[in-house]
This record gives structure tokens, sequence and C-alpha cells, in this order.
């Protein structure tokens, strides 16, 4: 038995992390290959939309989403405009202050991106 929920201990990250990878590969098999064509400022562009479309969905007001976070007012119309490139910390503070998990806001970008991808391959086909 111990023996057992050693393993479990030592191997669940790793199971995890796989199952992960893996359901990504069949949710979103275009951004593994990295085949779309987007810029870093799309990138940013696409996650400020999504933030703001959270933020709005939410009622929240940008001034009360920044004093929640601990950041500026502008700071957060920056993102929203794709003018940031956001850090890992600012990226989890906002999602904390929108009562979303990080994994959640950025699954909102990859459907996006994985819509994009798609309509550009029905467009190049036709």
């Amino acid at each position: 038995m111990q023996v057992h929920l050693f393993l479990m201990l030592l191997l669940g990250p790793f199971i995890s992390s796989v199952f992960i990878s893996i359901k990504s590969l069949i949710c979103y098999p275009k951004l593994n290959n990295m085949e779309n064509n987007m810029s870093d400022a799309d990138y940013c562009a696409l996650f400020g939309k999504k933030l703001a479309e959270v933020r709005r969905e939410k009622g929240i007001a940008q001034d009360k989403l920044a004093l929640k976070c601990d950041i500026a007012r502008s700071f957060v119309g920056e993102v929203e405009r794709g003018k940031r490139n956001l850090s890992l910390k600012n990226i989890y503070k906002l999602a904390v202050g929108l009562g979303v998990s990080t994994a959640d806001l950025l699954a909102l970008v990859d459907e996006d991106i994985a819509k994009n991808d798609s309509s550009s391959e029905v467009d190049s086909s036709n």
C-alpha cells in the first residue's frame, strides 16, 4: 500500500502533464505545430480582447479590476488594447481579479486561435 501511494505521489504530476499534453494535441492540433501566422502583437491583442470580454461579462470596470489586482488602471487598458506583453505574474493577477483560472483565460485565447486557423483553412481551400 505504501509503495502504491509513493508511486502515485511520484508519478501523479507526470501523468497529469501527459494527460494535459494529449488533450491539447487533440483539441488544438494547430497550436502544437505553431502553423499560424500570428505575430507577438496579434497574440497580445487577442489576449486583451478576451480579457475585456471576460471583464465585461463579469460586470467589472477597469478601475475596479486594477484595484483588485494591485496594478494601474492604465495598465489594464493597455493590456485590453493589446499594447502590453504580459508576464505570467500579471496574467495570474488578472485571472484572480476576474475570478477565473489562468488556464480558463488562456484557453479562451487558444480557442480563438484554433477557430481562426480552421476558418483560414476553409478560405484557402476555396
